[in-house]
C-alpha cells in the first residue's frame, strides 16, 4: 500500500481558494475547452514550485507522492498545455497589455482590493 502526503494540499488549497485563485482561474478558463482541470493543475505546478522548485517534468513526479483532489495521473503534456494557457500572449489591444497571466493577477489584485486601501509597495516579477 503506497501513502501519499497530504499537508501541503490541504493548507495551500484552503488559501487558494480563499484568495480567490481558483475562481478566477476557473472564470478565464471557460472561454477554452480543456480535457482536463486546468486549474487544478496550475494549483499543483504552483504547490510543487512553493515546496520543492523544479520543471514541469519533475512537478508531474513530485505530484505523484501526494494526494490533492483531481490531481491524479495527469499526462505530462497536460501540464505543458496549461502553463502555454498562461503565458499565451494576448490579442493586439488588450488592456492590460502582456499574457493571460498578467489579466490573471490583475483581477485578484482587484478582488481583494477596497476603497480605503492604500498601495503602498508593488513587487514585479518578470
Amino acid at each position: 500500500m503506497a501513502t501519499k502526503k497530504i499537508g501541503p494540499a490541504l493548507l495551500f488549497d484552503k488559501l487558494w481558494k480563499e484568495i480567490g485563485i481558483k475562481d478566477v482561474i476557473e472564470k478565464f478558463a471557460r472561454q477554452r475547452r480543456f480535457e482536463f482541470s486546468l486549474e487544478r493543475i496550475i494549483f499543483g505546478t504552483v504547490l510543487h514550485r512553493l515546496f520543492s522548485p523544479g520543471s514541469d517534468r519533475a512537478a508531474e513526479k513530485w505530484l505523484g507522492d501526494y494526494r490533492i483532489a483531481r490531481v491524479d495521473k495527469i499526462p505530462l503534456r497536460h501540464f505543458y498545455r496549461a502553463l502555454a494557457w498562461l503565458g499565451e500572449a494576448l490579442p493586439e489591444g488588450s488592456h492590460p497589455p502582456g499574457y493571460r497571466k498578467d489579466v490573471i493577477a490583475e483581477e485578484l489584485f482587484f478582488r481583494r482590493k477596497d476603497l480605503f486601501a492604500q498601495l503602498n509597495l508593488v513587487f514585479f516579477d518578470f
